[in-house]
Parts: C-alpha cells; structure tokens; sequence
C-alpha cells in the first residue's frame, strides 16, 4: 500500500424505531435504494449479530415500556399516592427515552477510503476482490481490493465493537457488494435509574455511553484502535475551530458529511445525464476486463522467466543443460498458453464459445456459441484454448454478466422511451403543447440508431443475406447455442420494436431461429430435443443436445425475467 495514511471513517446517525423496517430491508436487499449494489456479489456480505433485528428491538421496547409503567405505578402506590397511580395506568405506555429531535438509536457506519482496501500486488488472484463504483462524471469504475486488508479491517472493527459497545450492539454487519466495503451497525444503549417517585425505570439514553456523548472522543479511541491496520484519526475540526477562535484567525471550513441518500441520488442523476453515451461506456468496460485479463497473463509470463533466470544462475554447466532443455519445454508451454488466451478472447468475444453457468449436477463451464464454425473447425478450435481454459471461464464468466448488464440497460432505454412517448401524446390529446424538455427527450428518441453490436448473441439478418451463409451457420449451431442465440434475439426484438430497420433485422433472424428449431423437434421455450416432432427426421439428428435446466422467459406485468426450471 502508497504511504499515504487513510483516514477511519466513523459515523453515527440517529434514528427512531419506526426506522427499524427499513434498515432491515435494506439489509436483505429486499427493498430500499439498490441502484449502487451489485446485486450478484450479495453472498459475499456478512451479518455477525441480529440477522433479524427490527421486530426484536420494537419488542424489546415494548417490553421496557410495559416495565416502566409496572414501576411507576408500584411506585405511586407504595406512596399512598393512590390517584397518581390511576392517573398513570390511565396514561398507558410512554416512550422510554427522552424526546428531543433526535432519534434515540443509534447506527453507525465504519469505512475507509477505497485506496486503502487497494490490491497493489495483483500477482495472487485468490487475494482480489473487485468492486464497481462510479465517478464524479457518472463514468463506472473498476476497483480491485485486496482481500487481505479488508480481512484485517473486519477483524479491527469486530474488535473495537466487542470492546467499546458489549450488550449494546443490536445489528452488525459487513457489506462488500457495494464500491467499498463498509459496516453497519445498530447500537441500543440503555441505563437504569431508580428514586422513590417513579421506581426502576430502564431508559434509551446514547449519552450515558462516553463514545456516543462525545464525537471527538469516539474520533480520538477509533484512530488509536484502527492504527495497528494502516488507518489513522481523520481530521480535528473542532480543535481547529476552537485554536481559530483563540488566535482570531479566519474558521476553517465547516465538515458536512454526505448522506447515503443524497449521495444515492446525487449519482442518479449524474448517472441519467450520461445515459445517452452509456452504448460507449458499455463497450469500453469490457475492453477493461480484457485488458485486466491480458495484463495478468504478462504478468504471470514475466514472473516465470524471472525465476527461471535466478535458478538457471546457480546451476552448474551440465545441470544447465539439462535446465536449458526444461525452459525450452516451459517456454513450450507459455507460447501456446499465450496463444489459446488470445484465440480464446477472440472466440468469447465473437460468441462461437459462451459461458455455462454451473448447475446442480456439474461445474461452471464454456460450451459452444451461437456464432459456432463447422463442428470440424469448433474441435480443432476447444483443442488450440484447452492450456489456458481456467483463465477462459474466467473471463467468460465476466463478459456473460456484462452482457446481462447491457440487456438491462437496453431494456430500461427502451422503457423510458416508450413512457416518453405515451405522456407525449397523452398531451396532444389534452390539446396541450410539449415542453422543451419532452421535444428534446422525443428528439433523441427519433434520432436513436441501434446497431448489431448493441445486442450481444442475438441475431441480425437482412433480407440480402447469403443463404448458404445462413445454412452453414444453422449447421454449426448446437440445440443449446441455437437456443441462447433465440433468447437474445427475442429479447432484441422486443427492446427495438420502435425502430423499424433494426426490428426487422432481429425479427428476421428469429423467425428463421424458429423455423429451424421446428426442423429440428426442438422446443425453444423448454430447452428440450423431441426428434418425433420434427418436421424433418434429417435435421432432428443434426445435433441431439439439450439443456438439463433450461432457462425459460416468464413475463410479469411489463417486465421480462429469465427464471431457472
């Protein structure tokens, strides 16, 4: 890690119980703000105390309240104050805290800077993480952490709650499906108080706690305790103010701290102004993955030579000979590494091989594309990739969720022009006129071309295609690549249905997707090979292949989700 020291970030926010719900559910990722999670990293998160937290809390509230009033009346009554008591049952329940304007909860949130969680040395893939975040510009970002500082930041955090707030911690958890990895935390801290008048009452009060009475405290014990893991105490604002004050120099500028909310829909909006250059952005990430990808190969090349280099130094003359014919077989090795990696790429990038996702009965794997040759030219083709086919599902796996991500910006693209449109002439019926606001989202709409690149693995056919072209590329495609090659065909047709060239490209090449499955006996929809019901026995033995758990398309409402059977 750089030299620099990173400051630990500490914060603590007040809130109310009626609040409990919402941290809960976003907890789950079952509700909330979700548009700056990963949704397919949510395993990695960790929850190591109140997996379910709110309704226990709001019971453990009640149950202090119910307590307090058996108290006060016991009290009343021990008195002889035989009025005041029935005054008191009559009141009922009253909040067990005093009321002010802030909440008497407590959530905490604890993080870093994402340069500190940083992986320099990117030579042992097993210790990154990567994470996606998004610039001041609303570009995405790639950042690749170090699983090993952050292990070391969980466990420092883990530390300092047991330490400072035992019985007070109510809900603690680790969140890495976000840019940086943070924890959450929600602390209950109560106190007993015991007089004549009112009995034993156990109350919420946070300022009977020194940490959460005193910011610049809690500041000063996280910098001393966050110091064995690189961090250091963020800066002394109030200790500023008040040596400014002293000295009569100018104040320093007032510290706000940017709500998750605000933040959340600061991007939003910036992320809505760059919709329009998003077909770029898309395609640069996955230069990005590959170049990633590349980048490690040579760097694993140049290691290997180093140490062949070092030993190939302290070798005696005969045993470098023998030494020298090992690195010419090594050097064997790298070269048709290096060659299945670069045919490879090429190959998943132009879908003749697509990534398997693991099922119950075997692995993750690569498996023939839509785009697949002759079955003579996809053989010699597994054969020439099979060194380097590790690192190939690898960078599969990451082009098959690119992809996914492409077709849903897709799809929200289309959505929203399609909503545009309706509020457009839901005003020309109402007589009234169009904004300059709308005419220019209705511009752009009209202006927008799709191309085949924008939709990867589907099919685009014009009507001059070559047909000998089209057979010989119908004869090289499996049941289960002839399969993914419709499902992202059909998912074209509907996002450019307002686009009439590129919808009757996508929409020719399903029809013939289609024809040819009706050939062949097999269903699209289930994944399944019937031969019986082909329309033509020749082409049901082509190829005999079907998927052992086909994804299907179910629509809900006006939305399309792939489900798994």
């Amino acid at each position: 890690m750089s030299e620099k020291k990173h400051p630990i970030v500490f914060r603590f926010a007040s809130v109310f119980p009626a609040a409990l719900a919402r941290i809960e559910m976003h907890a789950k990722r079952s509700g909330g703000p979700l548009e700056n999670i990963e949704l397919q990293f949510m395993h990695r998160n960790k929850v190591y105390v109140g997996q379910t937290f709110a309704s226990e809390m709001r019971q453990e509230i009640r149950a202090m309240k119910q307590q307090n009033l058996d108290e006060e009346v016991a009290a009343c009554r021990a008195r002889k104050r035989k009025k005041e008591a029935a005054a008191r049952e009559e009141a009922g329940l009253i909040d067990p805290w005093h009321g002010n304007s802030q909440g008497p909860i407590r959530e905490a949130i604890v993080t870093a800077h994402w340069k500190y969680f940083e992986a320099e040395d990117r030579s042992d893939p097993a210790d990154l993480l990567t994470t996606y975040g998004v610039d001041e510009n609303g570009e995405e970002v790639v950042h690749i952490l170090s699983k090993a500082r952050i292990a070391a930041f969980e466990a420092a955090t883990l530390d300092f709650f047991k330490k400072h707030f035992p019985g007070s911690v109510r809900h603690l958890r680790l969140d890495l499906d976000e840019e940086v990895p943070h924890f959450h935390a929600v602390i209950l801290e109560t106190v007993e108080k015991t007089n004549k008048t009112r009995g034993t009452q156990r109350l919420i009060q946070p300022s009977a706690h020194p940490l959460l009475a005193d910011y610049e405290l809690l500041q000063d014990v996280a910098g001393e305790h966050y110091a064995s893991v690189g961090l250091v105490r963020g800066r002394k604002h109030g200790q500023e103010v008040r040596d400014a004050k002293e000295t009569e120099l100018p104040l320093p500028d007032a510290l706000r701290h940017v709500t998750p909310r605000e933040y959340r829909n600061a991007r939003a909006r910036t992320i809505r102004a760059k919709e329009l250059g998003i077909k770029q952005q898309e395609r640069d990430l996955g230069l990005r993955e590959a170049n990633v990808f590349l980048d490690e190969v040579a760097a694993d090349i140049k290691l290997a030579a180093a140490a062949g280099a070092e030993r190939e130094a302290v070798e005696t003359k005969s045993a470098a000979e023998e030494h020298l014919k090992r690195a010419v077989g090594k050097m064997s090795e790298a070269n048709a590494y290096v060659d299945a990696v670069s045919e490879g790429l090429e190959a998943i990038i132009d879908h003749r091989v697509e990534y398997e996702p693991a099922e119950q009965d075997r692995p993750e794997r690569l498996g023939d594309g839509p785009a697949a040759r002759k079955p003579e030219e996809q053989k010699g083709l597994w054969g020439r990739i099979q060194p380097a086919y590790d690192r190939l599902v690898t960078f599969a796996r990451h082009a098959f969720l690119l992809r996914e991500r492409v077709y849903a910006a897709r799809d929200l693209e289309a959505e929203i022009d399609r909503r545009a449109m309706v509020v457009a002439e839901a005003e020309r019926a109402a007589g009234r006129a169009i904004g300059s606001d709308m005419s220019a989202v209705l511009s752009a709409i009209e202006s927008r071309a799709y191309e085949d690149g924008d939709f990867p693995g589907a099919w685009s056919l014009s009507k001059k295609a070559d047909q000998a072209a089209v057979r010989e590329r119908l004869d090289g495609m499996s049941n289960i690549a002839l399969r993914r090659c419709y499902l992202a065909t059909r998912d074209a047709v509907a996002i450019v249905v307002e686009h009439q060239d590129a919808h009757d490209r996508f929409d020719r090449g399903r029809r013939v997707i289609e024809l040819e499955a009706d050939r062949r006996g097999f269903d699209l929809e289930t994944g399944r090979h019937d031969p019986k019901s082909a329309s033509d026995p020749k082409r049901a033995t082509l190829h005999t292949d079907q998927d052992s758990q086909a994804i299907t398309v179910t629509p809900r409402g006006d939305q399309r989700q792939r489900v798994r059977h």
